[in-house]
């Protein structure tokens, strides 16, 4: 999951109505909004999902019973103009016919209470990014492997069911309008940051390819021409889309198939992989089943045995295999800490982690001493000793490849191998916080050898604290 911090004028940090919200300076007045709502019954929306009724008065279920007035203590707490002091309320579940209280804990940063429309909020979905379900799977865009033209896209867009149901889907919908009329400037100033998030990352996985469609995407370097003299068209309105049912499927997000073509040296269609984020970069993908055609194994051996041996690892021994392989090519990187091999056995009991072997325990020892990370503490503790010797081989293979030249040609074995049935489309917001005029721009990469496009890197993700999380991974930006 990825994280993001959005500051403008038009939205704040909180989507909920915590003490600091209610007391911010707002028109209208939060306070009296609040007020509202509970002196003509109003329900707020909660966090989970529930519709709350907060009364002025509510009896409360003690012996002797006793009247707790809402109003008054509300009132009480406004008057004191002081944010970080906390307040308590009482109200029943809309669905509750005997009206059992519940209590409202309210305080500076924290509240169940939802900040909607009527508080200045956002009239979308409540909750992050997950919670718009704008993904080709979430709204069905992808089922039964339709092949979509750049009309029967929109149209599709249009007609859904699921997007015509919400708010932000009907957003979307609104902007696939736009663009089919070359138009790519949303006003996304309603949304919050986790709807903006959606909007951009998981619409913008059809929106981009839409806009692709629509001949609305620009190429990063001179190599539109050359793109299109290798798959045999003269532009894109000529591709036809399809959503792989996969969430993530290998290397992509949508599958163009071309239409009366086929790749005259795979037979592979033209992979589309859609990235978002604040950069457009978007996330590494996994090395493994990685593809190298035929005619490049004999020119470059130690590369590709590199991108074969991925498909061969698991994600919880890949950093070992990984440290075997550039051991025995002799890299420095990992000749300082290993004078042998990692055996079958010690791998195994490293994952098993109730023991940790000792001379995987030698290697970590020489990589606290020389400093190589900042190692969490692990004393008498095998499975973080597995989890920090895996991150440490994971960024020592990241460094031999990416800064030490272990591997002179991989960057061009993989550029030439994506080129055959691979491009990225990066999905950047201008500006990147939410504005009443987002311009959403679509670019493509066409990893290409000769043309020297796409910076290829291998990447680190594994962490000392989940340890491993995947095979090894590798962008290409």
């Amino acid at each position: 999951m990825r994280y993001f911090e959005f500051r403008s004028q038009l939205t704040e940090a909180s989507p909920y109505l915590t003490g600091d919200e209610l007391m911010k300076d707002r028109k209208p007045d939060r306070k009296e909004t609040f007020l509202n709502f509970i002196n003509n019954p109003t329900p707020f929306k909660t966090k989970d999902g529930k519709e709350i009724i907060i009364p002025p008065k509510i009896a409360l279920q003690s012996d002797p019973p006793t009247e707790y007035d809402n109003v008054k203590v509300f009132t009480t707490w406004v008057a004191g103009k002081n944010k970080t002091v906390p307040f308590t309320l009482y109200g029943y579940d809309v669905k509750d016919t005997e009206q059992t209280p519940i209590p409202i804990n309210t305080k500076n940063s924290v509240s169940p209470l939802i900040k909607g429309a009527e508080f200045g909020g956002s009239k979308f979905v409540a909750g992050g990014k997950e919670a718009a379900s704008l993904k080709p799977a979430d709204i069905g865009i992808d089922a039964g492997g339709a092949e979509y033209t750049a009309e029967s896209l929109l149209q599709a867009i249009k007609g859904n069911q699921k997007l015509q149901a919400t708010e932000i889907g009907r957003k979307v919908i609104d902007a696939a309008t736009q663009i089919a009329n070359k138009d790519n400037t949303f006003d996304l100033s309603e949304l919050s940051s986790g709807e903006f998030a959606a909007f951009r990352d998981d619409a913008g996985e059809y929106l981009g390819p839409l806009m692709m469609l629509k001949g609305m995407a620009t190429f990063t370097g001179d190599v539109e021409q050359a793109f299109f003299d290798h798959v045999g068209l003269t532009s894109f309105d000529q591709m036809k889309m399809v959503f792989p049912t996969a969430k993530n499927a290998r290397l992509a997000d949508a599958e163009g198939a071309v239409a009366g073509f086929e790749n005259p040296v795979s037979g592979n269609k033209i992979w589309i992989s859609v990235k978002g984020g604040k950069s457009g970069k978007g996330a590494a993908f996994s090395m493994g089943q990685f593809e190298v055609p035929k005619e490049l194994k004999e020119k470059n051996p130690r590369a590709v045995a590199f991108l074969e041996l991925q498909d061969k690892t698991t994600t919880k021994n890949s950093a070992f295999l990984n440290a075997n392989f550039f051991y025995k090519m002799e890299a420095q990187g990992f000749r300082l800490y290993m004078d042998r091999e990692i055996t079958e056995s010690e791998i195994s009991e490293a994952i098993a982690g109730k023991t940790f072997p000792k001379y995987l325990d030698t290697i970590l020892d020489k990589l606290k001493v020389n400093n190589f990370a900042k190692f969490l503490e692990d004393k008498d503790n095998p499975v973080q000793k597995y989890k920090n010797i895996f991150y440490a081989f994971e960024a020592l293979t990241s460094k031999v490849v990416n800064n030490d030249n272990a591997l002179p040609n991989f960057a061009p074995v993989v550029r030439e191998t994506l080129q055959q049935n691979f491009i990225k489309l990066s999905n950047k917001m201008a500006p990147q916080n939410i504005s009443d005029a987002n311009a959403m721009n679509s670019v493509i990469t066409w990893p290409n050898r000769e043309m020297a496009t796409g910076q290829v890197e291998v990447a680190v993700s594994s962490s000392m604290k989940e340890g491993p999380r995947s095979k090894l991974r590798m962008k290409v930006n």
